[in-house]
């Protein structure tokens, strides 16, 4: 692991390993894909795409001749008389359209004047030769079932004759047989072929692909009836557009982009109206002229706002099923349908994974403002690079797969950094709070937030109280090593308590006394009260010491305390790698000296003026009960006098 102290909570590349793993596994599961569980999410970010690339040009080889509210007002009647709908195949046909394709499920005869209709309706597809007819399947509620075991002979025929010419079995079925299939009438399909119009919306209702595909048993497999369509329109021959199991169509040398369900992803264009419409009611009365139609695909089918034949997608709420088929015949003739095959779900693959290793390193960044910087902009690459796989490339990235292993990779990494930063945070508190043990609470602190804390070479005033044992050669050698041990944990323990009660640093236990400083890591006007304070609390300490007991030492314990006021500077001394904070100046010397004074004259207190005065200017007159004066005394190693105030004996 990196050393905590220079990068706090970074994790390892080790770490790598699983945030890797997940995007593995959630590729694998394909959490965008049909009939995922968020599948609606995904759907939701593809309609984004299509918003932000905006609508397109519409295509030059499709057009539609549209059963519009205008054409239902005029022939008053919807479903509309089939007679209208052989003359708009004759007129097409006429104009040199290049394929017909009539989206219109022509199920029941006509009855009477209806009748021939349905003749001319059956003599204009013979005329137009290139013509095809929409069927479709059902499926009960029990599954599927054998839809050929009640078509005749005839239709039977026309389904072979409409079926894809090579089927390549690649193991597995495309999806459950239909139960029955919905076919057109005899005399309508024996002139032309079929494709099933079966399209059902997403999860969350919107029409985003097509099958192409539909199985009907016996080893025949329609097409989709803008597939069928374009093969008319493009003229291929027999064999030249195969069906491979379990999805895949060849159009000529060209593989469609299908998924692995065998369905289209279509590119749509733009909303309603985007596919070149005409309506039917102006075809039939001669006022669309020829070259509308001329070398053309052409869709006949229902845009009215009552027909019920309409799909939500990313342009429209309401875009009808006739200009759905036409945009998808339109992406197969040009290839241009959004590629949901498997060159997209190998993107998909190395997007997961390289996302989430960027944003593994993103948030892995030892600053975290440039972490979050750093995460936001691997998340914006991953989206523009989505767009643009959409937009130039027509290819459909699954951005729930790729959004999901960045939120792991993101998420994963910062809650793991919390908890890392968490343990070193506690394991920092701890080694503190072992550190805390030698030294002063009331430097810690300030030792620990900077390299030089703010008192080091302060010039500054302080009151500085030497404490200590009388006698303590002699106990000593009388209580031997262990017991010394003992007796000065006892009586350190006194020291600290009556300096911490104070506000006092023990700048250091020496033996059997201990140097108090009053002034770090702040000085204050009341240290001089604070000093004269502890020592006094240092000697009803003793006593407390001395009723308790508890060691083997000969009673009574008796201590020295001397106190002393002025400038000191405060600073760190000590080598490069171990230092201690203390203060230095005659003020500690003289307060050190006091002690021989002290023990001279058997006073158990002993104080300089200046601490007197100190006391009298901070209004504590009170603590300086019971001190008597001793004028004027020389100080071992200092050329003046100095008066001083003793208590005790």
């Amino acid at each position: 692991m990196r050393n905590s102290r220079k990068s706090p909570g970074r994790l390892t590349l080790l770490s790598l390993v699983p945030v890797l793993i997940a995007a593995l596994l959630i590729a694998w599961w394909y959490p965008g894909g049909a009939g995922s569980a968020l599948s609606g999410v995904e759907g939701r970010l593809l309609d984004l795409r299509y918003h932000i690339r905006g609508p397109l040009p519409p295509g030059q080889d499709v057009v539609i001749v549209a059963i519009d509210d205008a054409t239902i007002d005029r022939l008053n009647r919807f479903p509309i008389p089939r007679e209208a709908i052989a003359r708009a195949v004759d007129a097409v046909s006429r104009a040199g359209a290049g394929a017909i394709a009539v989206d219109l499920l022509l199920l029941q005869p006509g009855e009477g004047s209806a009748a021939q209709g349905d003749a001319a309706l059956a003599s204009a597809l013979e005329r137009a030769g290139a013509a095809l007819l929409a069927m479709t399947g059902m499926w009960g509620e029990g599954g599927g079932g054998n839809p050929l075991a009640d078509v005749d002979a005839p239709a039977r025929q026309a389904l072979s004759r409409s079926a894809f010419d090579v089927v390549v079995s690649g193991g597995g079925q495309d999806m459950a047989l239909p139960s029955r299939l919905l076919l057109p009438l005899d005399e309508f399909f024996a002139n032309a072929r079929l494709g099933h119009v079966n399209i059902a919306g997403e999860s969350d209702g919107a029409l985003r692909r097509m099958p192409l595909a539909l199985d009907v048993g016996d080893d025949l497999v329609l097409p989709a009836l803008p597939l069928a369509a374009a093969r008319a329109y493009a003229g291929l021959g027999r064999g030249e557009m195969r069906y491979e199991r379990p999805g895949e169509v060849f159009f000529g040398e060209r593989r469609v982009a299908t998924d692995r369900f065998g369905a289209l992803a279509v590119n749509f264009r733009g909303p309603a109206g985007t596919v070149p419409a005409h309506s039917l009611i102006d075809v039939i009365e001669n006022k669309v002229p020829a070259e509308a139609f001329e070398g053309k695909l052409v869709f006949i089918g229902a845009t009215g706002l009552g027909t019920g034949d309409t799909f939500a997608t990313p342009f429209s709420e309401a875009l009808p099923g006739v200009e759905v088929l036409a945009s998808v015949a339109g992406n197969i003739l040009t290839g241009a349908e959004l590629r949901r095959d498997g060159l997209a779900r190998a993107l998909d693959l190395f997007f997961a994974v390289l996302g989430a290793a960027l944003a593994f390193v993103a948030a892995n960044r030892a600053n975290l403002a440039a972490a979050s910087v750093a995460t936001l902009a691997v998340w914006s690459a991953a989206a523009a690079l989505i767009q643009f796989a959409f937009t130039l490339g027509n290819i459909w990235i699954d951005a729930t797969t790729v959004f999901l292993a960045l939120a792991v990779s993101t998420f994963g990494t910062f809650f793991a950094r919390i908890f890392l930063q968490k343990r070193i945070s506690n394991r920092l508190v701890f080694e503190r709070d072992n550190l805390a043990r030698y030294h002063s609470p009331f430097l810690a602190e300030s030792l620990a937030r900077a390299e030089k804390p703010s008192f080091d070479d302060r010039a500054q005033a302080a009151a500085v109280v030497f404490v200590d044992v009388a006698g303590f050669t002699s106990l000593s050698e009388a209580l031997g090593p262990a017991g010394t041990v003992g007796f000065l944990r006892r009586i350190h323990r006194v020291f600290e308590a009556c300096a911490l009660d104070c506000g006092g640093v023990i700048e250091q236990f020496m033996g059997d006394g201990a140097m108090i400083v009053f002034g770090l890591p702040e000085p204050g006007p009341a240290d001089s009260v604070a000093a004269l304070k502890c020592a006094r609390e240092l000697l009803d300490g003793l006593q407390g010491f001395n009723a308790a007991g508890e060691g083997e030492e000969p009673l009574p314990v008796r201590i020295r305390v001397s106190v002393h006021f002025g400038d000191v500077v405060a600073a760190v001394l000590g080598g490069s790698t171990q230092g201690h904070a203390t203060v230095a100046g005659d003020t500690v010397n003289v307060s050190s000296r006091l002690q021989e004074i002290a023990k001279e004259h058997t006073a158990a207190l002993i104080v300089s003026d200046a601490v007197r005065k100190a006391v009298i200017e901070a209004g504590r007159d009170d603590l300086l009960s019971g001190l008597q004066p001793l004028p004027g005394l020389a100080v071992r190693g200092r050329q003046g006098l100095i008066d001083v105030w003793v208590s005790g004996a």
